[in-house]
């Protein structure tokens, strides 16, 4: 195999290596993973900000529950006295006048509890939706991560065979151009050679002056010019 042949083969497997690095890197299934991802990043902000608005009235209607609670007892206690009462009409009137004090304070109580737990109402619902969208999106990113974990592992597989088969092509390569190759595949990127179509160079695609394509055109058999723009080794026709 002369070396322009070994260069070509060289150049395809590198080639061939960065369309697989390419098609590992950008999925399908990563694509929508992302945007699912984006979702429920945006839920998470939704529900915590919903949570925040949660907190104080939720204090607050623990606290008014607490209160109607003690009010409620205190009520159903009296209630009890007065039913059993064996006193002076001095001590019932005061005895019924707490219990008009307490139902009182129970209606108040009640009234807040009832206000708060109707604010609270919408907050928990829309909480309640969030998690219930969330999940299914959820499902699916677990599925999309255990899919994209095969795929990418199937490629990795893929890329260190072909890697090795670039070893086995490089080293048909003198020493000295596959420093050429190796230097130009550095500065361009994906390979170090590449090839003439129409008159331009297939790696960098800037078209050779007249002058350059003469050159190129014009060179020994072995010799082996560089692509003016990138760099890259111009593969005889």
């Amino acid at each position: 195999m002369g070396e322009a042949e070994a260069l070509r083969e060289l150049m395809e497997a590198d080639r061939w290596i960065d369309r697989v690095r390419a098609q590992r890197d950008h999925l399908p299934e990563l694509a929508e993973l992302s945007e699912i991802e984006d979702q429920l990043r945006t839920m998470v902000r939704q529900l915590t900000d919903l949570e925040k608005q949660t907190v104080p009235l939720r204090a607050k209607y623990d606290e008014a529950a607490t209160s109607a609670t003690k009010f409620r007892d205190r009520a159903h206690l009296l209630q009890e006295r007065l039913a059993n009462v064996n006193t002076s009409p001095k001590d019932l009137a005061a005895l019924q006048h707490e219990v008009e004090q307490v139902q009182e304070k129970l209606s108040v109580g009640e009234d807040a509890e009832v206000t708060l737990f109707l604010e609270l109402g919408p907050l928990d619902e829309a909480m309640q939706a969030l998690r219930e969208e969330a999940k299914p999106l959820g499902a699916r990113r677990n599925e999309l991560l255990n899919v994209i974990k095969e795929l990418q592992s199937t490629l990795d597989e893929e890329i260190a065979n072909l890697q090795t088969q670039r070893l086995e092509r490089a080293g048909v390569l003198s020493s000295g151009l596959l420093s050429r190759y190796e230097t130009a595949m550095k500065r361009a990127g994906v390979s170090g050679a590449s090839q003439i179509d129409g008159n331009r160079c297939d790696g960098c695609r800037i078209a050779l002056a007249p002058l350059e394509l003469d050159r190129w055109r014009g060179q020994a058999s072995g010799d082996f010019t560089n692509c003016p723009e990138c760099g890259r080794i111009l593969l005889p026709c």
